[in-house]
């Protein structure tokens, strides 16, 4: 086989592993529904059956809860359009922020005002772990941020609270400093919009993996019929990226006419697939036939069956080792 033959097949191959990987690997990105480790977002899409949608498509829905979680891309004026007439309609809006001023941003373009004080929400007494995941209570349920901010200002009303032991951690130094202020804050807003309403929590992380268990009833009073997650406003990093072009091409290929195409292709490029197989079973067998000959030339009196028999009997006996060998490593 020519070399140029052996670099496309060792080519696709390496494709081929790449894919693989890419499938099974999931992304790692901070609140990636697909990402199982403590910064994503598996559980709670699970837990919650929650419908993955872009925010443009929230002009096609009249109830449930849309949830835009951590978000760091901008919204258009058309995407907050479609979302104001989820909420008249009488959808229910939650926007999870706290240091991005995105989630703000829509807040604001919606006609609401809200300002966060630029510092960690800590609780040296009543936390989950470490101060910076400070016990806090909205309406009657208790829960707790990881790494969140306190609302400094709003035209709305309040429905969470953190207790009268936090403060703002603004030098991050998790002590309370002179001059820093102190609780208890407000960390929860609420406004009514139309038939619907739009509520603010001032931290993303609550629905975390890692913050989940102890969130669960907290998250059962921010979601109200079926759930639906706007997944089109975040960053995502160069192998997410590659990832969820991958997937879309694989679904595009499965779920649409162009499978037919597909295998249309494959019954075609079948033969010389197994043109380049026998390829390299009859270069093997070149090889050694040629073996044999070098032999036969310094040995002219050998019996030439002879010889064709010990080298089927060697190569025989090296496939036997090499398998067995693959067996005991295993």
């Amino acid at each position: 086989m020519k070399p140029v033959a052996y670099a496309a097949l060792g080519l696709l191959a390496s494709l081929m592993v790449i894919a693989v990987i890419i499938a099974l690997v999931p992304s790692l990105d901070d609140f990636d529904p697909s990402n199982p480790l403590w910064n994503g977002l598996s559980g709670f899409t699970r837990s919650y059956n929650a419908t993955l949608i872009p925010a443009i498509a929230t002009s096609g829905l009249s109830s449930g809860t849309v949830l835009v979680i951590g978000a760091t891309l901008d919204f258009t004026s058309s995407e907050v359009e479609a979302i104001r007439g989820f909420v008249e309609r009488g959808g229910y809006l939650v926007v999870l922020e706290d240091f991005t001023p995105t989630g703000y941003a829509l807040i604001k373009a919606l006609g609401f005002n809200v300002e966060v004080y630029n510092g960690t929400l800590v609780d040296p007494l009543y936390y989950y772990k470490d101060y910076t995941l400070p016990r806090v209570t909205l309406w009657n349920t208790t829960g707790y941020f990881n790494y969140g901010v306190a609302v400094k200002e709003h035209d709305g009303r309040c429905v969470g609270y953190s207790t009268a032991f936090s403060f703002v951690d603004l030098n991050s130094n998790k002590v309370y400093d002179s001059g820093e202020p102190r609780g208890p804050f407000c960390v929860a807003v609420e406004w009514r919009l139309g038939r619907g309403s739009v509520l603010l929590v001032a931290d993303s992380s609550i629905p975390i993996n890692s913050m989940l268990e102890v969130n669960r009833e907290l998250l059962k009073t921010l979601t109200r019929g079926g759930v639906h997650l706007v997944s089109d406003k975040w960053s995502k990093g160069l192998y997410s990226t590659i990832r969820s072009q991958l997937v879309n091409l694989y679904n595009l290929a499965v779920n649409t006419q162009l499978r037919y195409i597909l295998a249309i292709a494959l019954i075609a490029t079948y033969p010389l697939i197994l043109k380049a197989l026998g390829a390299f079973r009859e270069e093997a067998v070149d090889e050694l036939e040629e073996s044999i000959r070098r032999v036969k030339a310094l040995h002219p009196n050998w019996d030439l069956e002879t010889l064709k028999t010990i080298a089927r009997e060697l190569r025989r006996r090296r496939e036997d080792s090499k398998a067995g060998g693959e067996r005991h490593e295993s």
